[in-house]
């Protein structure tokens, strides 16, 4: 019977973590707001998909999800209607054309009009 407690709780402690991801991990943030049919109409057109990690007041609400959604929509670059965001990770993602910005510049103009707001989104990874 001991045995059998110790085995149930090593496979509890192994399996347990990867069946509820914890929102810290790139992969996590990445897989939240992912869609690919914004990576292939993105990558058909030469654009490049960002994804970024949103950084600010925890727990975050729709409400918020509004404000943040219509600040990067905004952005000069951004493809209109790619604007994915995920609440409980919390990251969002987002299709745009590089002539327009190098992704550093696009994210310092996402965070100018987000400071007031108080939130900052941080760059995790670009798909091209």
């Amino acid at each position: 019977m001991r045995i059998r407690h110790a085995c149930l709780g090593i496979l509890f402690s192994v399996c347990l973590p990867a069946a509820f991801a914890c929102g810290y991990c790139i992969e996590d943030k990445i897989a939240a707001t992912y869609d690919h049919q914004v990576i292939a109409k993105a990558v058909s057109m030469g654009h490049a998909v960002a994804y970024a990690e949103i950084v600010g007041m925890p727990g975050l609400s729709t409400a918020a999800e509004k404000e943040i959604t219509g600040v990067v929509k905004k952005v000069l670059g951004v493809d209109l209607g790619t604007v994915r965001i995920s609440l409980e990770t919390p990251a969002l993602s987002f299709a745009y054309d590089p002539r327009h910005f190098t992704p550093d510049g696009l994210l310092l103009q996402i965070n100018r009009n987000l400071a007031p707001k108080r939130f900052k989104v941080s760059l995790i990874r670009i798909i091209q």
